[in-house]
């Protein structure tokens, strides 16, 4: 969701762009074709000064077709890859057919993914390294507040179900926000179902 999306299209038609949606999708495209000045990397760097809201974005240039470029603010996503590729998605389970290893793309940040090469860079394009994630198990947590506590808003007890259809109990507090378990994973709190990754 691009908030000043208007405001981004007005300064673009005044400077002889034209449209063919309403939708803000499109003015990323625009902004980006407009702020290319023959390093794309410097363009998407400039593009993302310019955006207001949340993105999640896969961007492919005329001029280096080897290359996928990356970037996100707010929207998840996630960089996997394997012996046969790499891969873009917003959320793990997308990826567990083709891998269980992935980089997790912070805000503001940038990735360039080629054959042979998976480099990250921060917003001023100074390189990353990152740590790769490798997935154990996937899980659906449903979350069932305890109704004494519940009334502090302090405590939510969650039941995860593994996929081996092994059971294990823990808890939520979101006052310090931390999580226990008998093992760790990740949880979001305010969804009463979530897919979590459990590793």
């Amino acid at each position: 969701i691009i908030e000043n999306y208007l405001e981004l299209k007005s300064k673009l038609i005044s400077e002889g762009v034209e449209f063919k949606s309403e939708t803000d999708t499109e003015i990323v495209a625009a902004l980006l074709n407009y702020n290319y000045k023959g390093n794309i990397l410097d363009c998407i760097k400039e593009t993302l000064k310019e955006l207001k809201g949340s993105y999640a974005l896969g961007i492919l240039c005329d001029e280096d077709e080897e290359t996928l470029y990356t970037a996100r603010l707010g929207s998840p996503l996630i960089i996997a890859h394997n012996d046969n590729g790499k891969f873009i998605a917003s959320d793990v389970p997308a990826i567990l057919k083709y891998t269980n290893r992935y980089f997790l793309l912070d805000d503001y940040e940038i990735a360039t993914l080629k054959e042979d090469s998976l480099k990250f860079y921060d917003k001023d394009l100074n390189e990353l390294e990152k740590e790769l994630i490798k997935v154990l198990d996937v899980v659906m947590v449903v979350c069932q507040p305890d109704r004494e506590k519940d009334r502090k808003g302090n405590i939510i007890y969650c039941y995860k179900n593994r996929i081996k259809k092994q059971y294990h109990a823990g808890y939520y507090e979101k006052s310090r926000h931390r999580h226990q378990s008998k093992g760790n994973y990740l949880f979001s709190p305010g969804n009463r179902y979530r897919r979590l990754t459990f590793s």
